[in-house]
């Protein structure tokens, strides 16, 4: 396992001595920015006005995936631009299958029949599962899904897809043609006498061998990562690890050669394996939201709503394995919520 983070200054506009890393890292909140993350220089700017819910590369690094509040978008790695609006509605999730090349979305029901719903009492609206070929060229399945699920992956054959229901503190898995194959719950110490859900679930991630889902989840008590595995072949298929602390979770995601989870929360982040949390979380200066790992090297990038005390500006940075803060960015005009780093 890489080394934990550890404790570091937040220096803004600075280069440090590092081993080069190459390629872009895409960060979106209404707008998407594209960062060199070789030089931590803005090298494109892509408007939209719209609150971006998700954002994935394709697995040949060629497009971009955008669900946002209004519709579902791909963009050109190259020439950094939208390309196509392939579906509308307001898009909440996707995820894209590393082999396939398959790209899967979860669409919202209806905004007004869902108020409508909400102020009646009444169960909301189907969401839509939608499974497209690479490009989202052809649509290969569609399916509803009950309404309020969350977020969904894809594994890396795109042989299974995985929604996560978090009102119910389910996640659902069906073929890629909509067949239902099993249901997990992963909310056992998470319900009330009622069996009510006491808790609030974050976005899945998948590891990168479609085996397993970290979830993680807040709640009045604590803050954990449920280990879910989606194999059945775990004795204890879903295993909750307490976090030691009741932040809220902000950002998730694997290492790329799966040996590990980094973990933010407020101020803090950390890197674990299944062997067991570390005794103590590592302070970092400011308030990372996302994470993703930068492909064939040490570094990680970050992306933070307050990056600089000074000018309240959001920004994005390169953070080795060390803890160290190689490059950094300010980003003045947005908060960044998202970050999609691009593959080798």
């Amino acid at each position: 396992m890489r080394a934990l983070f550890s404790s570091v200054a937040l220096t803004l506009g600075l280069a440090f001595a590092a081993p080069a890393v190459a390629g872009t890292a895409w960060v979106s909140s209404n707008h998407i920015q594209i960062v060199d993350t070789d030089t931590a220089r803005v090298i494109g700017r892509i408007p939209l006005q719209e609150f971006i819910h998700d954002m994935e590369f394709s697995s040949d690094g060629e497009h971009v995936y955008v669900a946002s509040s209004q519709a579902f978008r791909v963009a050109s790695a190259e020439e950094l631009r939208f390309t196509a609006t392939v579906s509308e509605g307001g898009t909440i999730g996707l995820s894209v299958a590393a082999d396939s090349g398959h790209v899967v979305t979860l669409t919202k029901g209806d905004d007004d029949a869902s108020l409508a719903a909400r102020k009646a009492g009444e169960p909301l609206p189907n969401s839509t599962v939608t499974v497209y070929t690479s490009g989202a060229a052809e649509v290969v399945g569609t399916w509803e899904v009950p309404g309020g699920a969350r977020d969904i992956v894809i594994s890396p054959n795109g042989s299974a897809i995985h929604v996560l229901m978090p009102t119910v503190g389910l996640i659902s898995s069906f073929t890629s043609a909509g067949k239902a194959l099993a249901t997990v719950d992963v909310a056992p110490v998470a319900r009330n006498e009622r069996g009510q859900v006491e808790a609030i679930f974050s976005a899945m991630e998948l590891s990168p061998d479609g085996k397993t889902v970290m979830l993680p989840t807040t709640s009045e008590a604590k803050s954990a990562l449920v280990d879910v595995d989606l194999t059945g072949a775990r004795e204890t298929q879903v295993v909750v690890q307490d976090l030691g602390h009741r932040r809220r979770i902000q950002g998730v995601a694997w290492d790329e050669d799966g040996s590990g989870v980094y973990v933010t929360a407020v101020n803090h982040v950390v890197k674990f394996t299944a062997t067991g949390l570390p005794l103590s979380w590592q302070r970092q200066a400011v308030n990372y939201v996302d994470i993703a790992p930068l492909p064939g090297t040490d570094e990680t990038v970050m992306v933070a709503p307050t990056f600089s005390s000074k000018n309240r500006s959001g920004g994005v940075s390169i953070v080795d394995s060390a803890g160290n803060v190689v490059r950094s960015v300010e980003l003045p005009d947005m908060s960044p919520f998202h970050v999609a780093v691009a593959p080798r």
